[in-house]
């Protein structure tokens, strides 16, 4: 049996629904996050990562590490290196 589709639950329905997003296209699945392509409601695309089995993970080396930690780090990393003038990767 397969399992149901990120974008075929109620929650993530309410999760759209809630932020006024629009879901287009699942990008890409990993390890930890599923990444989508999605439009706010002022048109603007976004990546939007939704980890996956709920907000914290477990695995050998890491037991039960908080996503929105990992989601943070990422996002302070990307910040620190676009300051420094590293471009960011956009999508047209």
């Amino acid at each position: 049996m397969n399992p149901t589709r990120l974008e075929e639950t109620a929650a993530f329905r309410s999760f759209c629904t809630d932020r006024r997003l629009r879901y287009h296209e699942t990008v890409a699945r990993g390890f930890d996050f599923t990444v989508l392509r999605m439009t706010d409601q002022k048109g603007r695309q976004l990546a939007v990562r939704v980890p996956h089995n709920g907000r914290f993970s477990s695995d050998v080396n890491d037991p039960r590490v908080d996503r929105r930690a990992l989601l943070t780090q990422e996002y302070e990393l990307a910040r620190h290196l676009t300051h420094h003038g590293v471009p960011g990767h956009r999508h047209a």
